[in-house]
């Protein structure tokens, strides 16, 4: 799938997302919550993948990655960070079919982006998701 494609269908579930979620955004509830109902209106323009929100595996393993400890979501025993992306569009079971990685902030976040942009890259990098998007909702 070419970039222009998943851009589009992108655009398009966060644009249903915007008109018949509205509410939930007028109201601020959680990010949790913003994500969830995004993998609802993507689920139908990537019918060939799976979407899934916090999904923490890596085959059998939890996704792992080489980040900062304070950009990560967990740190192991063996003090390897540990990331749970947001919502991720790929083929169970493989990498070969990694194919976007969401993270997701709102603007009310102190923390800021930098370190979803740091998560991001890593999974791109060692992970090969094909492409990476960080949406911030106002």
């Amino acid at each position: 799938m070419i970039k222009d494609d998943v851009q589009q269908r992108l655009a398009a579930g966060l644009g249903a997302l915007l008109l018949e979620d509205s509410y939930m955004l007028e109201i601020g509830v959680a990010e949790r919550s913003l994500i969830a109902r995004l993998s609802q209106h993507l689920k139908p323009l990537f019918p060939d993948y799976s979407v899934d929100c916090d999904y923490n595996r890596h085959g059998m393993e939890v996704k792992r990655a080489e980040i900062p400890p304070e950009c990560a979501s967990k740190i192991d025993k063996a003090g390897k960070a540990i990331i749970i992306p947001d919502l991720i569009v790929h083929r169970r079971g493989t990498d070969r079919s990694n194919l976007l990685v969401v993270e997701a902030k709102k603007s009310t976040d102190p923390r800021g982006s930098n370190s979803d942009r740091l998560r991001l890259n890593a999974l791109k990098r060692e992970l090969g998701y094909a492409f990476a998007a960080l949406i911030e909702f106002l």
